[in-house]
C-alpha cells in the first residue's frame, strides 16, 4: 500500500481524486446493491453520496497520506557514519522525522546544537509549508542509546 501511495505521490490531482472517487463510488455501488435487490429505492443514492462526500475530505486528507508515503519510500537512509534516518509521520499539521544515532554519545549531547547549526537550511525548506500552514511544526526526534531527544522547528523560528 505504502508503494502504491509513493507512486501516487508523482500523479496530477486530478488523476489521484479521480481514482479515489471511482473507488468510493464502487464502496458505494457494492454497500447499496443489497439494498437496491431488496426494492428500496433510496440505495440509488449511497453511491452518489460516498462520492460527493468524498469532496470536501480529500484536499485535506489525501496530501499528507501521499508526501509521507514518497518521503518513506526510500527510507531508511543514512546521513552519515553514525544517523540514520528511519521514517517520517505526518499527523495533525505536524511532520516529524524519526532517526537513529548509533554509538556511544557523549553525556552533555544536546540536539538543540544540531537546531542552531541548522536552522537556515530547516527555514528555507520549510518556509512556504510554514506561510501556507500545510505544517504548524516540524518535529526532529533523535533516537539513541540513552533515550529519545527532540527538537522542534516552528515559523517563529523562521521569521
Amino acid at each position: 500500500m505504502q508503494a502504491l501511495l509513493a507512486t501516487m505521490a508523482d500523479w496530477p490531482p486530478i488523476a489521484v481524486y479521480a481514482l479515489v472517487g471511482a473507488l468510493v463510488g464502487l464502496i458505494g455501488f457494492l454497500v447499496a446493491y443489497p439494498f437496491r435487490q431488496a426494492g428500496y429505492k433510496f440505495a440509488q443514492f449511497i453511491p452518489i453520496i460516498l462520492v460527493a462526500s468524498t469532496v470536501p475530505l480529500m484536499p485535506q486528507l489525501l496530501p499528507p497520506l501521499l508526501i509521507e508515503a514518497k518521503i518513506n519510500a526510500s527510507l531508511p537512509q543514512k546521513i552519515d557514519d553514525a544517523t540514520t534516518l528511519q521514517s517520517a509521520s505526518i499527523s495533525e499539521k505536524e511532520l516529524t522525522y524519526f532517526f537513529t544515532i548509533e554509538g556511544e554519545l557523549p553525556a552533555d549531547f544536546d540536539v538543540s546544537v544540531i537546531k542552531a547549526d541548522n536552522l537556515s537550511t530547516f527555514c528555507s525548506t520549510f518556509r512556504s509549508s510554514f506561510e501556507n500552514r500545510f505544517y504548524t511544526k516540524v518535529i526532529y526526534d533523535y533516537q539513541t542509546q540513552a533515550g529519545s531527544k527532540q527538537f522542534t522547528v516552528t515559523p517563529d523560528d523562521c521569521r
